[in-house]
C-alpha cells in the first residue's frame, strides 16, 4: 500500500511541477552520499550550489524493493543499489550482469548501459531489461517494454535519463554458473609493470577476452595492510565479487565523508606508455598532495561477446561494437584545499 501510494503520488507532484515551469530532476540509488554526516557542506542544498537554476530535484530513494518473479525475472525498485540487488538475486540462485560496485544505484547503471564482469555471457545490464514502469514529465505512467512505447524502451537502455522517471525495472536472470561460485586472484605488482600489464591485457582482448574472463586493475598510492607482492587466490560467491575481488578495495569509494570527483572514459585498448607515464605523475602528485590520498585510477578489463551478441542498434547504448575497456579516474579528498588542483589532475 506504501509502494502503490508513492506511485500515486509522483504524477500529482510532477503536475504541480508543471504549473511553476520548473524542471524536475530525480536520483534513486545514488553512487555516494554522505550518510554519515548529512550537515557536510559538500553536499549541495541550495539551488546555487546544485547548479539546476528553475528545477526541483525529486528523491526516489525509498523506492528501495527488490522482488523476484515466479518466472525468474526480478523487479526492482529504483532506490535499489547493486550492493542490495545482488544478495536476493543470488539468495534465489540467479545472476546478471551488474557493475563492480556495490554502491552504484542499479538503476541509474541501467540507464546508462551498465557494465559488469558477467556481460561476455549475458550482454550489458540494460540487455536483460524486460520493461520499466515510468512517469513521464507530464504526470502519466506507462509501462515501456519490447511490446508496448518500444521507441521509449529502445531509448531507455543507454540513454534513459532523457524520457521521463523510470520508477521500476524488470530484468531477466539466469541461472548461478559454477553454483554462484567464482575464482578470483588478486596480484599486486609495481610501477615498473604497469606497461607490460597493459600490453598483456591488449593482446588478452584481441580479438576478445574470454566470455567468462575479467579483469579490474587499480592503481594506488600504497597498499594498506598488504606489505608484501605476490598471488592471492579463492573461490568468492558471486554476490560478493563488489566486495571481496581485487584484495577488497572496491568498496572504498563508497566511504561516506570524502569528496569524490570521477570521470570515466572507455577504450578499445589500452596505450602502454599512457598508462606508464600516468603512473609516475599519479606517485608524484599523491606525494605532493597527501589530502588526496584515497585517490586512485581504476581499469576494467571485461568480455565482450554477449554485448556483441545484440545487433549494434538493439538499444540506445552508442558503444556496443567499439570498447573492450572502462577506465575511471576517482578523485577522493577531505580537505578543500587540493580540490581544484586534484580536478585538474585527474580531468587530464
Amino acid at each position: 500500500m506504501a509502494r502503490l501510494a508513492i506511485f500515486e503520488a509522483l504524477p500529482a507532484l510532477l503536475a504541480i511541477i508543471q504549473t511553476v515551469s520548473s524542471t524536475p530532476l530525480t536520483f534513486g540509488g545514488l553512487h555516494l552520499r554522505n550518510e554519515s554526516q548529512p550537515d557536510d557542506p559538500v553536499w549541495p542544498k541550495t539551488e546555487e550550489e546544485l547548479s539546476l537554476g528553475n528545477a526541483v530535484l525529486i528523491n526516489l530513494e525509498n523506492f528501495n524493493y527488490v522482488r523476484v518473479e515466479d518466472d525468474g525475472t526480478v523487479v526492482v525498485g529504483t532506490g535499489i543499489r547493486f550492493g542490495d540487488l545482488v544478495n536476493i538475486i543470488r539468495a534465489a540462485g540467479k545472476e546478471l550482469t551488474v557493475g563492480s560496485c556495490p554502491c552504484v544505484g542499479a538503476t541509474g547503471a541501467m540507464l546508462g548501459g551498465g557494465l559488469g564482469r558477467l556481460q561476455g555471457l549475458y550482454g550489458l545490464t540494460s540487455d536483460a531489461l524486460r520493461k520499466v514502469r515510468m512517469a513521464l514529465w507530464n504526470g502519466t505512467i506507462i509501462e515501456a517494454s519490447d511490446k508496448v512505447n518500444q521507441d521509449l524502451f529502445w531509448g531507455i537502455r543507454g540513454l534513459g535519463q532523457n524520457y521521463g522517471i523510470v520508477m521500476e525495472s524488470t530484468f531477466e536472470t539466469w541461472p548461478a554458473t559454477n553454483g554462484g561460485m567464482h575464482y578470483n586472484a588478486d596480484m599486486i605488482f609495481t610501477k615498473d609493470s604497469v606497461g607490460r600489464i597493459m600490453e598483456i591485457t591488449n593482446n588478452l582482448t584481441t580479438p576478445a577476452l574470454d566470455a567468462a574472463l575479467s579483469f579490474v586493475i587499480f592503481f594506488l598510492r600504497r597498499m594498506p595492510q598488504r606489505p608484501s607482492l605476490g598471488l592471492e587466490e579463492n573461490m568468492i560467491p558471486w554476490a560478493m565479487l563488489p566486495t571481496r575481488s581485487v584484495l577488497g578495495f572496491i568498496p572504498a569509494s563508497c566511504a561516506t565523508g570524502p569528496r569524490y570527483n570521477l570521470y570515466s572514459a572507455i577504450t578499445r585498448t589500452l596505450d602502454p606508455d599512457s598508462f606508464v607515464e600516468f603512473s609516475y605523475a599519479f606517485e608524484k602528485f599523491m606525494q605532493n598532495y597527501p589530502q588526496a590520498n584515497g585517490s586512485t585510477m581504476m581499469v576494467e578489463t571485461f568480455p565482450v561477446q554477449g554485448i556483441e551478441a545484440f545487433p549494434d542498434h538493439y538499444s540506445a547504448f552508442p558503444h556496443r561494437n567499439h570498447f573492450r575497456n572502462m577506465i575511471k579516474s576517482i578523485g577522493s579528498y577531505t580537505d578543500n584545499f587540493v580540490a581544484n588542483v586534484m580536478d585538474n589532475f585527474f580531468r587530464k
